[in-house]
């Protein structure tokens, strides 16, 4: 009688009747392979503390029991992977049933990239305190950005799956540049112009990188020399009289410095008879932005100047009120709008000036 006993114990199920279970599997997005060491963690719905946790296999299996039936949220880490978003069965609740029938899940993690390198001269020195800016290949626009070291090197970690351009910027040196309008310009006569990776100033001919998981090195990013040119002008105000004291701000078109907010690459005050100077400006399109301390409501002005092969004629800048406009974007049937829609309005100055968005 006591080994029928024992039979009997040792082929009791693992479950409970009134419990459930949870297994699956997660895998690499790219290599399809099974992820080991991912912690799995399921919560209940409205508690932000684990109830049940597990870690995946070498297969990057894993099996969870004894879970209470209801509700969970499950969630998948790993140091150097993210789930990306989506509308899967896989990112919904979690419904635990009582049983010996377990739910199976089925999981992708994406890995990060980190991309790294270092700016250079052309001689191949390193160039420290230098701005190099990561930018999405697709819209032009600027992700992050990095200022380099003693060595000149720069990384950008945890980088999600894309295409993406390196620029980098020396005449941003890490922040903005003040001149002294009652003092003469004083500045050398070249300067080491930005440039995109591989050595390239021109946009379309940057190298893309493709960010697809792991450690990307040696985007290495060599500076060409370039002449310096100056910027002067004048600041009106809406009288057309010259205005002192003014802030003036000049930033380089080739990026969305003025879109989001970031310091000018150089900034000063107009002087006694509203006049500015700028030195060290190297080929290009750039914005000069004029305002009384930027603040809000105060009075404004804008102008774009080309750079090519001289030095551009004096620009005037006049004050003016900033107004509201209001907008609405109508579909293909005028009577129905769209609705809210993600996107830019450009506003392009019939006499000059920038394009505002």
């Amino acid at each position: 009688m006591l080994r029928h006993a024992f039979l009997l114990l040792a082929a009791a199920p693992l479950w409970s009747a009134d419990t459930g279970r949870l297994e699956g599997r997660i895998i690499h997005s790219i290599n399809r392979a099974g992820i080991a060491g991912v912690t799995v963690e399921l919560r209940a719905s409205g508690s932000d503390e684990p109830a049940y946790s597990a870690v995946t296999d070498p297969a990057g299996e894993f099996q969870l029991s004894g879970i209470k039936p209801g509700e969970y949220t499950a969630s998948f880490e790993k140091n150097g992977f993210f789930r990306p978003k989506s509308d899967g069965p896989e990112d919904q609740p979690v419904r635990i049933a009582a049983g010996p029938e377990p739910v199976r899940l089925r999981v992708e993690l994406c890995p990060y990239t980190r991309v790294s390198g270092r700016v250079l001269d052309s001689e191949g020195n390193p160039k420290p305190r230098i701005v190099v800016e990561l930018l999405s290949a697709a819209a032009r626009r600027r992700m992050r950005s990095f200022t380099t070291g003693d060595d000149g090197a720069f990384a950008f970690d945890e980088l999600e799956p894309g295409a993406y351009v390196l620029r980098a910027d020396p005449s941003r040196t890490g922040q903005a540049r003040h001149a002294n309008p009652e003092q003469p310009i004083q500045d050398p006569r070249q300067l080491w112009a930005p440039a995109y990776f591989p050595n390239t100033t021109d946009y379309q001919q940057a190298g893309v990188i493709l960010a697809r998981g792991g450690a990307l090195g040696g985007y290495d990013i060599r500076l060409p020399q370039a002449d310096l040119f100056r910027v002067r002008g004048t600041v009106l105000d809406e009288a057309g009289r010259p205005a002192a004291g003014v802030q003036v701000g000049l930033k380089s078109a080739d990026g969305e410095e003025i879109i989001q907010g970031a310091p000018p690459s150089m900034r000063m005050q107009t002087n006694s008879n509203g006049a500015f100077e700028f030195g060290g400006v190297g080929r290009g399109l750039w914005h000069a932005v004029a305002g009384l301390a930027f603040q809000a409501g105060s009075p404004r002005g804008f102008a774009s100047v080309s750079i090519l092969d001289r030095e551009p004629r004096e620009i005037a800048i006049r004050l003016a009120a900033p107004f509201r406009l209001r907008v609405v974007e109508e579909g293909l049937d005028a009577r129905a709008p769209l609705g809210p829609v993600q996107g830019r309005i450009r506003l392009v100055p019939v006499e000059g000036g920038i394009e505002q968005y």
